[in-house]
């Protein structure tokens, strides 16, 4: 047997896939960047009705949106360990939705989405509901 590794090839529907018996020589990594997951999470959280805005930008995130800086990660922490996550969402719901409904079904939204997605376990949804908010709509004919 030489001192080099041997690969093995292996025909599959036209591929020629290469097989080794030491997996040490695959290199390949792929990082996932928090703001990818903030994202997919929040695309999850806009699926789920009742949810009227995003919150929790604070002073700076204020200022950034008026300065035309939309952000698609607004509300939304997410903090990677290796391969778990914890995300926290600050959300505004619409006056008169089940609160703890909606809390379930953002948490399972955005968990399947983002373990889907992104192949990461997602090991705590933090909800935070910041406030309770009239429908756009509604707002205008319930103050003229």
């Amino acid at each position: 047997m030489s001192a080099e590794k041997k690969l093995k090839k292996k025909q599959v529907n036209d591929y020629e896939i290469k097989l080794s018996s030491d997996l040490d020589q695959i290199t390949d990594n792929t990082v996932i960047n928090d703001d990818v997951i903030a994202v997919i999470a929040y695309m999850a959280v806009k699926e789920v009705p009742g949810v009227i805005a995003m919150g929790g930008g604070g002073f700076v995130g204020d200022i950034a949106e008026k300065l035309g800086k939309k952000s698609l990660d607004k509300g939304i922490k997410v903090q990677t360990t290796g391969e778990t996550v914890v995300i926290d969402i600050s959300i505004f719901v619409e006056y008169g939705v089940k609160i703890p409904e909606i809390a379930v079904s953002i948490q399972n939204n955005v968990r399947k989405q983002v373990e889907e997605m992104a192949g990461k376990k997602v090991v705590s949804i933090n909800l935070i509901i910041q406030g309770v908010k009239l429908h756009p709509n509604e707002s205008k004919e319930f103050f003229e």
